[in-house]
């Protein structure tokens, strides 16, 4: 009896270890980030969700269509250059979101930024497998490279390298990319025209290119060979606007049409970048105009800062006054 006993209770215990030695195999397969160290990298299996509907309607849109123009249909034109300053109120629905790297993805969902959207279409990818490109000027006639592109969003560095006693040995170069909350400014090229045609003075933009305002990099080379008896050592400026590259505008307005721009009265009505530009929702000043003299901008024959923004206005009102005078009998 002893012995069936003892034959038993061995049973049971190798039972119980047998179980105990099934489960820590499978906690190591589940949880193989505990064993190994390892990060498990997740895929997401479908797209964000934000809000209690799916957004189909401006995903499907297309840009408006532009008028057919002939050129002999113009009979007046004026190319202007102006900058959309996005620190303005009105203008923030083309700044924000604005955490993170410039190559980081949206910190908010599916609400992307305008930098978000002209980013992502830049990019070659599985799901942006033709990107649009990006030029070297306002021309919009030699493109860049993509990488070209990347290595401009952000200023280049150098700290000292060490050995292991501690000595300077040389320098490492390496890359401070800028903050999405650097990208602060849109310069734009457009061109004002009559159509005789339709009887209707429109504007069509050209070109556009993101700015971001960051520290200079002549700034340092200044402070080395500044004196201390310098009197305009509190007015050197440490920071300036600083573009990476010029896009033409009908090839982005398909990419613009299919993503929001943040709506602050009502986020049930869909409102698009394209629509943004389209519908001039911006506020902006003229940096200069076509002109005889190399095309020089405001601020070149203007150091008056009041001097620069009435000469603005003056450009503006003079294509008010253009259109106002057709109609004067």
């Amino acid at each position: 009896m002893k012995i069936i006993l003892v034959l038993l209770m061995m049973f049971v215990f190798g039972n119980i270890a047998s179980a105990q030695n099934f489960d820590e195999n499978n906690a190591d397969v589940n949880n193989n980030q505990v064993t190994t160290g390892e990060r498990v990298q997740r895929e997401p299996i479908r797209q964000k969700i934000d809000g209690i509907y799916d957004k189909t309607h401006v995903y499907n849109r297309a840009p408006v269509s532009y008028v057919h123009l002939r050129e002999a249909d113009v009979m007046w034109a004026k190319t202007i250059w102006r900058r959309i300053d996005l620190r303005e109120k009105i203008n923030h629905p083309l700044h924000f979101p604005n955490l993170g790297d410039l190559t980081s993805g949206s910190s908010q969902g599916n609400w992307l930024s305008f930098w978000d959207v002209i980013y992502s279409a830049l990019d070659s990818s599985e799901s942006n497998p033709n990107p649009i490109m990006i030029y070297t000027d306002q021309w919009c006639n030699i493109p860049q490279f993509f990488s070209e592109f990347k290595g401009k969003l952000g200023t280049k560095k150098k700290m000292p390298q060490f050995d292991d006693e501690g000595f300077v040995i040389g320098e490492i170069e390496f890359v401070d990319p800028y903050k999405k909350s650097d990208f602060l400014a849109l310069d734009i090229k457009e061109m004002w025209f009559f159509d005789k045609q339709r009887s209707v003075l429109d504007v069509r933009i050209i070109a556009i290119e993101p700015l971001f305002y960051v520290e200079d990099p002549t700034a340092a080379l200044a402070e080395k060979f500044r004196s201390d008896e310098d009197e305009f050592e509190d007015e050197l400026i440490d920071k300036l606007f600083m573009g990476a590259g010029w896009l033409h505008f009908p090839e982005i307005r398909p990419v613009l049409a299919t993503n929001d721009a943040f709506n602050a009265f009502n986020t049930a009505e869909r409102r698009s970048y394209e629509d943004f530009f389209w519908k001039r929702m911006f506020s902006s000043f003229i940096m200069r105009e076509e002109n005889l003299y190399n095309n020089r901008e405001i601020n070149q024959f203007l150091l008056n800062g009041l001097d620069q923004v009435l000469e603005s206005d003056r450009i503006t009102n003079e294509i008010r006054k253009f259109e106002h005078d057709l109609w004067d009998f």
